[in-house]
């Protein structure tokens, strides 16, 4: 029976705040503690496990819970106890367990929101110190990967994931990416590098590209690779090598990775392999013949998607008036 789950939510909830009572939303004054180095070391590691379970219990059995406070709680938590940690195992570098839980507060509340520029603003506006900006970001920075490979999303859109509703991190609608063919959206590439082509020829189709990288064939009119400016710098900079310019060939410079997509895939997976490896297009394969028949952009994918969202809008609106 469906009163049966907040009967099992607060009883769980009660026996932990029995023993733990600033477990409960309302009390920030552990927080303050932790920022003090006023609070047992067993404490803050007991917290750091019991408030996301009782935040579970309370979420899971009907009740109401926040995102952003437990995640200011839990990070507090974790970065206290992580600089008392350190000055127990490092006496010598009597660090400051305060600095910790505040960089752990920032890290915990990017990780779990996917909101990096509120963290590093939030904590920045709390300290007014400088100094707490590099390891306040290489924080950010880490929580940011470790939610963006492990989890896919924040906690909100994990939310509308469950409910059927898919929203990626950027609130896009994935629902509707994922109805939306690559086989629509390609368009001819740019001229293709051959392997054995000079240096000179490699930085004239470099220039007349769309893109920054070019797209490199073998002798069998296969893709091998890709050569961008960034492969080409250090020569196109160096003096001393302007002598042998002229016997440097494409094969000197590829990169072999190249990602790719077959032309039956959707625009969310194309989109996703784009975002992830930080791509603006992608080549498209044919599935049948595993040979490359174009490329999709990142612009066009989202042009379309904006136009399809309108449509399906404006469409719903007709219908109810």
């Amino acid at each position: 029976p469906k009163y049966i789950l907040p009967m099992i939510g607060g009883l769980g909830v009660g026996i932990i705040g029995l023993f733990f009572p600033d477990i409960y939303g309302y009390s920030y004054s552990l927080i303050d503690r932790s920022l003090y180095n006023t609070e047992a070391l067993w404490v803050l590691v007991m917290m750091i496990f019991l408030k996301p379970v009782a935040t579970a219990l309370t979420i899971g059995s009907g009740g109401n819970g926040g995102t952003f406070a437990p995640s200011l709680f839990t990070g507090a938590m974790l970065g206290g106890a992580f600089g008392q940690l350190i000055n127990i195992i490092f006496p010598s570098l009597q660090v400051s367990p305060g600095a910790y839980a505040l960089v752990g507060m920032a890290g915990v509340v990017a990780g779990t929101t996917n909101a990096s520029l509120t963290a590093l603003i939030m904590v920045f506006e709390i300290t007014n110190n400088y100094k707490i900006i590099l390891p306040l970001m290489l924080t950010i920075i880490i929580a940011n990967v470790i939610s963006r490979t492990y989890i896919k999303g924040s906690l909100y859109t994990l939310k509308f994931d469950k409910e059927g509703k898919g929203i990626d991190i950027y609130g896009r609608k994935t629902s509707l990416l994922k109805i939306m063919p690559v086989r629509g959206m390609i368009e001819p590439g740019d001229v293709l590098i051959n392997l054995h082509d000079q240096y000179d020829t490699i930085v004239e189709k470099l220039k007349q590209a769309r893109f920054e990288t070019v797209l490199v064939k073998n002798e069998y009119g296969q893709i091998c690779g890709k050569i961008s400016f960034e492969d080409i710098r250090s020569t196109l900079l160096d003096k001393d090598t302007a002598a042998i310019k002229e016997f440097l060939i494409a094969s000197d410079f590829y990169t072999k990775e190249v990602i790719r997509i077959f032309d039956i895939a959707d625009c969310e997976e194309a989109l996703r392999k784009m975002e992830n490896y930080y791509l603006d297009y992608l080549p498209v394969y044919s599935a049948e013949g595993r040979e490359y028949i174009g490329i999709i952009t990142r612009n066009k994918i989202l042009r379309n998607y904006q136009n399809e969202l309108y449509l399906r809008e404006n469409s719903s609106d007709l219908s109810i008036g």
